[in-house]
């Protein structure tokens, strides 16, 4: 049997198969996307309150900015205190060995590495808290450019502002 024939005899089954399949796939697809689509709806409509109310009560939205401000301040502070402790460990240990004399601690066999470590830590501890500061800013600027274009803003998720919900879209 040349490989034509056997494609011939395949196709069959597999077109059959194929048709009868579809109509549950497409099934399934709608029901998948018809969920998505009520999340994203649900989602939208969370964002439009908020931003509808920074809008008409600016104090909330001003609000909004120092509390962010103020996260931003504190994981800097956060960060300072971790740089500067861990900088400072090499130091102690110096500190300690010379106290108690302990030959074991010579200042040559473990410093290096422990200045290496201490960069490292300090360096991931530093790149870590700088991108939950770029989070933060991210989503403060995100919200601040809607609440000042509110118009664009409304245009560009179709929300019927009569219900404050968003328009279905085919």
């Amino acid at each position: 049997m040349d490989i034509g024939t056997l494609s011939l005899i395949l196709a069959i089954p597999v077109g059959i198969t194929a048709n009868l399949l579809t109509p549950k796939f497409q099934k399934w697809v709608e029901q998948r996307s018809e969920k998505g689509r009520e999340k994203t709806q649900i989602r939208i409509q969370g964002e439009y309150e908020r931003i509808a109310n920074y809008k008409s009560n600016l104090s909330d939205f001003y609000i909004f900015l120092l509390v962010v401000s103020l996260k931003i301040t504190f994981i800097y502070a956060l960060s300072s205190i971790f740089s500067t402790v861990i900088h400072m460990l090499p130091n102690a240990l110096d500190v300690f060995a010379n106290v108690t004399n302990n030959p074991n601690l010579d200042r040559g066999s473990y410093n290096n590495s422990i200045i290496q470590l201490t960069r490292i830590m300090d360096s991931l501890i530093r790149l870590m808290l700088t991108l939950l500061v770029f989070n933060y800013c991210k989503d403060a600027l995100n919200v601040a450019s809607k609440v000042v274009n509110f118009d664009k803003y409304i245009e560009s998720i179709n929300i019927d502002t009569s219900s404050n919900k968003p328009i279905e879209q085919d």
